[in-house]
């Protein structure tokens, strides 16, 4: 059974008309999960499974139904902790689809995701791993969203 668990925090606009607002991620899963919605803000939706293949691998895709956004994942891998892996996409828009903003990179890895479309902003902090202790595969993490 997987475990999504989505808190959420509103904190008070700093000069501004619009709120933000905090939420927090925790996807826990056993291989064979089918991937789940674990992220839903704004125009951004993040979604997790974990795939049983020769081993659990964790699978990640963020998709948005804006025609006009940008997204990016800056993170770091336990593999390869002296270098930091980016990835940017200017046009990611509805006709995208879903994107892996792990690259394929999904052990004991610690990032960022940012998210911006015209009228809000979404950014992600975040913790992955499979095979984590006694879970098959965990996406950890909090969502700071502005705007919308």
């Amino acid at each position: 059974m997987a475990l999504a668990v989505v808190g959420l925090v509103v904190l008070a606009g700093c000069g501004g008309e619009e709120d933000s607002r905090v939420e927090l991620i925790e996807f826990r899963a056993p291989a064979g999960t089918q991937p789940t919605e674990i992220l839903q803000a704004g125009e951004l939706t993040i979604e997790a499974g974990c795939v049983d293949a020769a081993g659990p691998v964790l699978s990640v895709a963020a998709s948005t139904m804006a025609a006009d956004a940008t997204i990016a994942s800056v993170y770091r891998q336990k593999r390869s902790a002296a270098s930091e892996h980016k990835f940017v996409l200017d046009e990611f828009g509805r006709d995208y689809g879903p994107w892996d903003f792990l690259g394929g990179g999904n052990e004991r890895v610690t990032g960022t995701l940012e998210y911006s479309s015209p009228g809000e902003h979404v950014s992600v902090s975040f913790f992955a791993d499979q095979d984590h202790g006694d879970v098959d595969c965990l996406l950890s993490g909090t969502a700071v969203v502005a705007g919308r």
